[in-house]
């Protein structure tokens, strides 16, 4: 079994699948900024319902990035420790995408693209584009979003935006027809993550390092800020 590990964007998740993408368990929590208290626990009920039923672990995936800082390097600490103490294969997983893949596989698309995005602070994002055929159109990078800045790239009406800008998206690029697809979730990398086990394609624990695409810039805690 595969261990999927998300904590790039607003929600902490985690899922199970076995080396052929199918999955077994999957749980979001749906509170912001908890990726600190929540995961532990997320792996916690894994590995009980990992040993109620037998199942040995054999990798640990995560997203690699981009996305919030903080929350990547929560993700990937938490991906080596478990590696360490289990001698699992450790597994990277280019988030965005993992989840144009998802939709693809969802058949949410009716020939249009899938615009992956994150949110990178103000009018930013973090965004990558599929075709209908899955291709990439545009690659990974953080883009200020502005009217007619994907004009001739992407029929608006026609796309999906899956992450967790979409609503960003459908405001500053005169979109409200597109539809919109929340994420990620871990359960969105599982096949992903089952294609890079087969393949055998591992890192190295000792040295990997999370893909942050910008620079971190400190800010304060809407959490504990008053």
């Amino acid at each position: 079994m595969i261990l999927v590990i998300e904590s790039s964007a607003d929600y902490p998740s985690v899922c199970l699948t076995d080396e052929q993408g199918n999955l077994l368990w999957s749980e979001t929590v749906f509170v912001k900024q908890s990726h600190s208290e929540q995961l532990p626990l997320l792996v916690e009920k894994a590995f009980s319902m990992l040993k109620d039923q037998g199942l040995e672990l054999r990798g640990v995936a995560v997203n690699q990035g981009p996305g919030s800082y903080t929350g990547l390097r929560i993700g990937v600490s938490l991906a080596k420790g478990l590696c360490y103490a289990s001698g699992c294969k450790l597994l990277s997983i280019n988030g965005l995408l993992a989840m144009a893949q998802w939709a693809q596989d969802q058949k949410f698309l009716l020939g249009g693209s899938v615009c992956s995005m994150l949110d990178a602070r103000r009018d930013e994002v973090y965004i990558c584009i599929t075709d209908e055929l899955g291709e990439v159109k545009k690659n990974l990078e953080a883009l200020i979003l502005t009217e007619g800045c994907l004009s001739g790239l992407v029929d608006l009406d026609a796309a999906i935006f899956i992450g967790n800008s979409g609503e960003k998206a459908q405001r500053l690029l005169s979109a409200p027809h597109a539809k919109i697809i929340s994420g990620p979730e871990a359960h969105m990398f599982a096949t992903a993550a089952a294609q890079k086990f087969m393949k055998g394609e591992f890192e190295n624990v000792a040295y990997f390092e999370p893909h942050y695409l910008k620079e971190f810039v400190a800010g304060i805690s809407q959490k504990f800020s008053v």
